[in-house]
């Protein structure tokens, strides 16, 4: 049923600039993290995947960062016959690299200097002008004032709107979810009835994202790739079980 609900995969395409944007990689990395999880390949492959290249990955694309619960279940749900207290270990150890990575970055934000360099070069080099999100460096280089001129720039239409979009355009995806559990009980999964409040809880450190920055379209683009990549990467490897009854009823009742 996702599969009728393409306005956000296609968004790269109905805006053409978004694919030279650096998400693409980030797609591009994460199916890759997706292929070598299943269970062809040895279980220790993702591990070192996440290890030396996520760490890649964050410079590419910072806010990657929260989207590492996506990661880390599927880490957890592939690892999953290993002790809780070894699982866990491998797991924290191997995203340290990406966590350092991340905190320097946001530790050490553009300078003025550094923005002037920046400025001077795209001029001289490509004869281009620093403006948007160039411009945006030097005014939002902090992760406080992210929050406070995001917070500035919200209007209500948009708190609206939004919402109202991601429920619509959500909700085949959050119905399979809702409908669907995972056939063998893993670490916190086995403490929901269905899929769709662990995905739910995946996405929360996302709406940070939406406090920082006004690009709406993007992060919601950008989630539900992520929801969807997941949700299909379960279902590929036989990881879930969908009552199709229950669903069929629900969507009868509805029309």
């Amino acid at each position: 049923m996702s599969i009728f609900t393409p306005i956000f995969l296609l968004y790269p395409i109905a805006e053409i600039e978004v694919l030279a944007r650096k998400e693409t990689f980030v797609f591009i990395g994460f199916l890759l993290f997706l292929n070598i999880s299943n269970f062809n390949y040895s279980s220790n492959l993702p591990l070192y995947y996440v290890f030396f290249v996520l760490p890649i990955i964050c410079l590419i694309w910072e806010p990657v960062v929260f989207f590492f619960p996506f990661i880390a279940s599927v880490l957890v749900i592939r690892l999953r016959h290993n002790q809780t207290t070894t699982l866990l270990s491998k797991i924290i150890i191997c995203f340290i690299p990406a966590l350092i990575v991340s905190m320097i970055i946001a530790a050490n934000p553009i300078t003025i200097e550094d923005h002037r360099i920046l400025t001077n070069s795209l001029k001289e080099n490509f004869g281009e002008n620093c403006y948007m999100a160039c411009g945006m460096l030097r005014s939002r280089s902090s992760i406080i004032s992210q929050f406070v001129q995001n917070y500035e720039s919200v209007t209500f239409d948009g708190l609206i709107r939004y919402p109202l979009i991601i429920l619509i355009g959500f909700a085949p995806i959050f119905l399979l979810s809702f409908n669907s559990k995972l056939k063998a009980e893993v670490l916190f999964f086995k403490h929901f009835k269905n899929l769709l409040h662990p995905i739910l809880l995946l996405l929360t450190p996302v709406l940070f994202l939406f406090a920082m920055g006004g690009d709406w379209g993007r992060w919601v683009n950008i989630s539900y790739t992520f929801t969807a990549l997941f949700y299909f990467y379960l279902l590929q490897n036989n990881l879930i079980k969908i009552n199709l009854r229950k669903m069929t009823k629900k969507i009868s009742f509805i029309q």
